[in-house]
């Protein structure tokens, strides 16, 4: 995956700032667990959002923009204001990370938000700290 490209054409929609923070994600993961017997599968889903993400940071807000498989750009998604995003957890289970928030949809209503990497869970942390870091 090339990220300077990324960044480049991410830079060109005006949907990343200096710092160049950006990660790859998948919308809806599934894991399995090998019992004896069987096979248990967990999956995490976010239906509303598209099947592959490219995440940024502008300013104070995480924009979602569809992507390829590949990680390549293809359009602008969404938007959500980083002060209505809370850091809950991170796990991981089959070599796969998970970064868990509560997203802040009305007064006292919550929606969970996933983060799952694909690739470079370096540039994934970078960007998870800096939405648990945000300050107003």
């Amino acid at each position: 995956m090339n990220w300077k490209k990324v960044i480049n054409q991410l830079k060109e929609n005006n949907l990343i700032d200096d710092r160049g923070l950006v990660c790859h994600s998948n919308a809806n993961v599934t894991y399995s667990t090998n019992y004896v017997l069987f096979l248990k599968f967990e999956h995490v889903n976010q239906y509303n959002l598209p099947r592959f993400m490219l995440l940024s940071i502008i300013n104070d807000k995480l924009i979602i923009s569809k992507a390829t498989l590949g990680g390549k750009y293809k359009e602008y998604y969404a938007t959500i204001d980083l002060k209505n995003l809370f850091y809950e957890k991170e796990y991981k289970k089959d070599f796969i990370y998970t970064y868990e928030f509560k997203y802040k949809v009305g007064d006292n209503s919550y929606e969970p938000f996933y983060i799952n990497p694909n690739f470079n869970n370096e540039r994934v942390k970078e960007l998870v700290n800096s939405i648990k870091n945000f300050k107003l």
